[in-house]
């Protein structure tokens, strides 16, 4: 049976799905929507299904972040791919929002280094993740100040080792502080298409801990 999957990302303040198949995105949209994910995703993916001539009975998986980021998003998101996975019993291929990103880099910059993923909390501090060489699994999770984050990568700094610091949280990163010369910046934030090609990838990876659970790093604020 040909793969076809069904993706959306709605854990930022960007809401996006896309249709993947046959090795690539077949259809995409994406807008910048602030808040109100649930009143425009489907509709997201109704027109996803339209350009990419591709009925949602012929889906077979679904995939989906599932955090962290915006409380009320990643509901959103995991509550529509449960809907869609009850509906036509499809597997749902939940990515965290953290390892969605640092493949994205990894694939987009064709580097391998080791990397900090950074999103903004819109609370004055970051969802931090912390990923080795080589690694698609970060060795830990936290939630950092950004005044905080340069201790961790003053190990790279004698060694001329490069690192790479990815996510929405950046851009900020890369003007409000002083870096040592090896630490590139790229503030990219998540969206469908990646999140397709991502998740066909890891599908191939029989180790990968997909998940429908929610990846929460502090309690939420229910108005986000």
């Amino acid at each position: 049976m040909t793969k076809i999957i069904l993706a959306f990302e709605t854990s930022t303040s960007i809401c996006s799905a896309a249709i993947w198949g046959e090795g690539e995105v077949m259809a995409s949209e994406q807008e910048s929507i602030g808040y109100g994910h649930a009143s425009s995703l489907f509709s997201f993916v109704k027109n996803v299904s339209q350009k990419a001539r591709v009925p949602l009975e012929y889906i077979n998986h679904v995939a989906v972040t599932r955090g962290p980021g915006s409380f009320t998003g990643v509901r959103v998101g995991l509550a529509a791919a449960r809907g869609f996975s009850l509906a036509g019993n499809l597997p749902i291929l939940g990515m965290t929002t953290f390892d969605l990103l640092a493949y994205t880099a990894k694939k987009q910059l064709m580097a391998d280094h080791a990397k900090i993923v950074v999103m903004d909390t819109k609370r004055g501090d970051l969802y931090t993740a912390f990923y080795d060489i080589g690694q698609d699994l970060p060795s830990h999770t936290q939630i950092t100040k950004p005044e905080d984050l340069q201790a961790h990568v003053e190990p790279y700094k004698k060694s001329y080792t490069p690192i790479h610091i990815i996510g929405d949280g950046a851009a900020k990163l890369q003007t409000d502080y002083k870096w040592p010369m090896n630490v590139e910046f790229f503030p990219i934030f998540p969206n469908a298409s990646d999140l397709a090609i991502a998740a066909a990838h890891f599908h191939e990876t029989p180790s990968y801990p997909f998940s429908s659970d929610p990846l929460y790093l502090r309690p939420p604020k229910v108005y986000e």
